[in-house]
């Protein structure tokens, strides 16, 4: 495929899902505003910025999908067989024992620092903890929160002698991937194992992706409708509340989607990345990477109430 023809495509790639984005953070505005009007009687003077980011994040997704389509199309379109091989090195079994073990130290560590970031930039990007993913992501990570603090106390409160962040932050991703490892190397074992799982997981993965998001923007959107629905059911003052009951199944449902899909983004990207697409494939993966940028949106726009 020339130069000319893979801008020609990636432009009209990129207009595509940028348009998309842009659709879903003007939907979510225009539904959280609606939302502040119906059950809270008043219109915020300046409503019209929430409207402003449509634009800028549809600019924004299309600066980087165009990039990755035209790094993903750059060796042409492949044989029909390129499903199959994408990955030659996943047809490939381990020829021992201590690969089987150094993939999944991989993994786990890969896992460990993923849930971390998550939980950073939730904290520096929402300012607050009460979301649905917060506590998912503390829990995932409580063995490593436990050994950091044992291992390395601080000395007075409020001061971070004793447990400074070179002390504690190598402690708790250790741990933490420590703590995944078994499960990651069963996993493994099974993945390398089974080709009917590698087919499973193969033809499922972008289903799973596509309907994650999806659930979880739903789940958002209900979230925001029941805490103004019940004012006080998501505060523990609404312990006894009728709708108590919806919010918890609502909040820890959408909160664990979420988390799932934060920790395997870093992987989707990966495979989405490291080897040329065709045409076809490329349009597979833009669209969901357009689903997980449509839900980071409707995340930051819908996640507080």
């Amino acid at each position: 495929m020339s130069i000319a023809s893979r801008l020609r495509l990636s432009a009209a790639l990129s207009v595509r899902y940028s348009l998309i984005v842009a659709a879903a953070t003007l939907a979510v505005a225009l539904f959280r505003l609606a939302m502040n009007r119906i059950f809270e009687g008043y219109q915020d003077p300046t409503w019209y910025l929430s409207l402003v980011r449509a634009p800028i994040f549809g600019l924004e997704w299309f600066i980087l999908i165009s990039g990755y389509a035209m790094i993903s199309l750059r060796g042409g379109e492949p044989s029909a067989t390129s499903d199959t091989n994408e990955n030659p090195s996943s047809a490939r079994e381990p020829n021992s024992t201590g690969r089987l073990f150094g993939v999944s130290a991989v993994i786990a560590l890969a896992l460990a620092l993923s849930a971390s970031l998550a939980l950073d930039f939730s904290d520096s990007i929402f300012q607050s903890r009460l979301l649905p993913w917060t506590v998912p992501l503390i829990e995932l990570q409580s063995v490593g929160f436990a050994q950091a603090s044992r291992m390395f106390p601080c000395r007075a409160e409020g001061f971070d002698t004793g447990c400074e962040w070179y002390k504690t932050l190598p402690t708790f991703m250790a741990a933490n991937a420590a703590a995944y490892l078994s499960v990651v190397v069963l996993g493994v074992y099974l993945y390398r194992k089974s080709e009917r799982l590698k087919t499973v997981v193969r033809r499922g993965l972008r289903s799973v992706v596509r309907w994650s998001a999806c659930c979880a923007i739903i789940g958002l959107c209900l979230r925001l409708f029941v805490a103004n629905w019940w004012p006080g059911v998501s505060t523990p003052l609404g312990q006894g509340h009728a709708g108590r009951m919806l919010w918890v199944a609502v909040d820890d449902l959408t909160g664990i989607i979420v988390l799932m899909l934060f920790l395997a983004m870093p992987f989707y990207i990966y495979q989405g990345l490291h080897v040329t697409r065709s045409v076809t494939e490329t349009r597979r993966y833009l669209a969901d990477f357009t689903w997980m940028a449509s839900l980071y949106v409707c995340s930051l726009v819908l996640a507080s109430v």
